[in-house]
């Protein structure tokens, strides 16, 4: 099985000639940013050299999956202390246009 090389589109196809932006079509790149893995052949290396300068190329990495709990564990044992002075919003005053208007 041939390994894999991941194809990262780092620059626009903006201002790039129609066989370039054929190529980037054609290893499945579509926007800045996106990110391909594809089987490393010669065919795909062909295709990559052509963009080389708008494409990032690299190995993918393998991601060891370790186990991570799924709940976060909780003491029940602790104290939950209250507040002990309430904070109440102050009401805001209201003034009408036509208060407004006299005082002037």
């Amino acid at each position: 099985m041939p390994s894999q090389i991941e194809i990262r589109l780092r620059r626009s196809p903006i201002r790039t000639t129609p066989n370039q932006r054929e190529n980037l079509q054609g290893l499945g790149l579509r926007r800045r940013e996106q990110t391909v893995v594809l089987q490393d052949t010669s065919s795909i290396r062909g295709m990559i050299r052509k963009v080389i300068h708008l494409v990032e190329v690299r190995r993918p990495q393998t991601i060891k999956q370790t186990a991570k709990p799924r709940f976060l564990e909780i003491d029940t044992n602790v104290e939950v202390k209250s507040p002990s002075k309430k904070v109440t919003p102050k009401p805001k005053k209201k003034t009408s246009v036509a208060k407004k208007k006299k005082e002037k």
